[in-house]
């Protein structure tokens, strides 16, 4: 039963949630709906899309939006109404307003109405589509108690993992970028530490502080830093990582804090009437925040698994005090000889904004892993990578 949050349900009317539903097979066209719906549905694409992309490292979200959710959409209603659903909650963001749309929240709920109405005839891959578009819609929430999409991204791993599974071409696809998404919220769950971490004394002393206000993007970077590196120190202290936990509240709360400055920033160079890169920076950052917000509750969610020992964990490196670099390895695709979808982007990317630096590692006597590193500002990823291209001097 697809469910949604407090904050997805509050404000819209109970006879939107529940009701009789259209059959979810129906067909619609792409034309079809309001000038509100088709004007969305075209943010959607336009804006929304590249977004989720950022969120998963990788430059074929688009891509996937293109050979799937876009069939989908053109054909299956609830695929509509999330997508609608969706970039209307991801405009919000942009505008940063406090309170979603009750246009956004009566799209969700319709979707969730006809797929949880809909019984035996909703399709494997219409159901996982929903669990990968629910999961991003709820991780745009940037203030809730907890992030309410991991439960929808937990059903679609269950799916795939049930053996009564029967895979097509379409579900493949939605597997691999369902695993993508997996590995980006898992980024800050309790790792194993390569040598040259710091040791436990030194750890009180680097508590995070912010400043009243930000006065640049590149101190908002810095600062975001901090907070990142030092969730992974709070993990030689604190021995059991929940939610109850006295370093998890602490981390949370920085967060919590960074954020509402960078929004408080925003609004600022807004009122002066201030374009250029400075507000583009920060504005793109306080989206970005949002997946990063969603790996923190990943960290201590009950439904997550707990992996603590080589080949399962992350692998983390804090030698130094300028970068942190994990290391994710990856889980086998299913077992199908002609599953032909590339994993990641082999090329990479660079850092942007408070978002990491991505490199995916093939080695023939180890499983293949992803390399996420984050800088404390992009001159020190300038000069790692002068150094790798010249060698130091």
């Amino acid at each position: 039963m697809f469910e949604p949050s407090w904050e997805s349900a509050r404000g819209v009317q109970k006879d939107v949630v529940v009701g009789t539903s259209a059959p979810l097979c129906d067909h619609i066209k792409t034309e079809q709906g309001t000038e509100l719906e088709r004007w969305t549905y075209q943010y959607f694409q336009e804006e929304t899309i590249p977004v989720v992309g950022e969120w998963t490292f990788t430059s074929d979200f688009q891509d996937f939006e293109n050979s799937v959710i876009q069939q989908f959409a053109r054909s299956v209603p609830v695929i509509r109404h999330l997508a609608v659903a969706l970039a209307s909650r991801h405009k919000d963001t942009m505008s940063l307003s406090t309170q979603q749309s009750q246009f956004a929240s009566s799209e969700y709920l319709k979707a969730l109405n006809k797929i949880n109405h809909a019984g035996g005839e909703t399709s494997i891959d219409t159901v996982l589509l929903c669990c990968l578009l629910i999961a991003s819609y709820e991780h745009f929430d940037p203030y809730g108690a907890s992030s309410g999409g991991l439960p929808h991204h937990a059903a679609a791993v269950r799916i795939f993992k049930d053996s009564a599974t029967i895979w097509s071409p379409t579900t493949k696809v939605i597997y691999f970028k369902a695993q993508q998404i997996e590995m980006i919220i898992s980024i800050l769950d309790t790792p194993i530490f390569l040598p040259g971490a710091v040791s436990n004394s030194d750890i009180q002393q680097s508590i995070p502080s912010l400043p009243t206000a930000f006065s640049s993007p590149t101190e908002m970077q810095r600062k975001f830093f901090d907070i990142f590196r030092w969730r992974f120190l709070c993990s030689l202290v604190f021995p059991i990582w929940d939610r109850h936990c006295s370093g998890f509240v602490q981390v949370l709360d920085l967060f919590s804090c960074w954020y509402t400055q960078v929004c408080d920033y925003i609004t600022r160079l807004k009122a002066q009437q201030r374009t250029g890169d400075d507000l583009q920076l920060a504005t793109t950052m306080s989206i970005q925040y949002r997946m990063v917000y969603t790996a923190l509750w990943h960290s201590v969610h009950e439904g997550g698994s707990k992996h603590h020992h080589p080949g399962h964990a992350n692998l983390v490196d804090l030698s130094s005090r300028d970068k942190v670099t994990i290391h994710i390895p990856t889980k086998s695709g299913p077992s199908s000889p002609d599953v032909e979808v590339p994993f990641w982007r082999s090329k990479g990317q660079k850092q942007v904004g408070i978002w990491p630096a991505v490199k995916s590692i093939d080695s023939c006597d180890r499983p293949p892993y992803v390399t996420i590193t984050l800088y404390a500002h992009s001159g020190v990823q300038e000069h790692a990578e002068r150094l790798l291209e010249h060698g130091p001097g």
